[in-house]
């Protein structure tokens, strides 16, 4: 799979990295395989897609921001911190932050991954 996960339980965060040709099956792949998964309240997401290469039409963005939508809900606002070196990926950050609920998603785009993480409170 191009985009692993670890969920690390004790510090509540959702690990993902992306690697190598990144299309819409594979992102509908990875929100299938955390939506079972067991979060503790107020989890956090770091998304790292610094070395991923996205194929994604302006269709296949508005799909992935839908589906963003159901990503599993807590009563707390999920932080995401996207961390990309690619311009696309980064603009594909900047299109979530814009389409999500602010009420219920808090997205930042970084190109440091520890940034990201201090972000995080990791």
């Amino acid at each position: 799979m191009p985009i692993s996960k670890n969920y690390d339980r004790k510090e509540n965060v959702l690990y993902t990295k992306s690697e190598g040709v990144i299309n819409l099956d594979d992102i509908i792949t990875y929100f299938s395989s955390v939506a079972i998964l067991n979060f503790k309240e107020g989890y956090r997401i770091l998304a790292d897609f610094s070395d991923a290469i996205l194929e994604l039409s302006s269709e296949d963005i508005h799909q992935i921001a839908q589906r963003q939508k159901v990503i599993p809900d807590t009563n707390k606002q999920i932080s995401i911190a996207v961390f990309c070196k690619e311009d696309f990926a980064f603009s594909l950050g900047r299109i979530s932050e814009a389409i999500l609920d602010k009420d219920n998603y808090n997205v930042v785009n970084f190109h440091s991954k520890e940034e990201a993480l201090q972000w995080l409170g990791v």
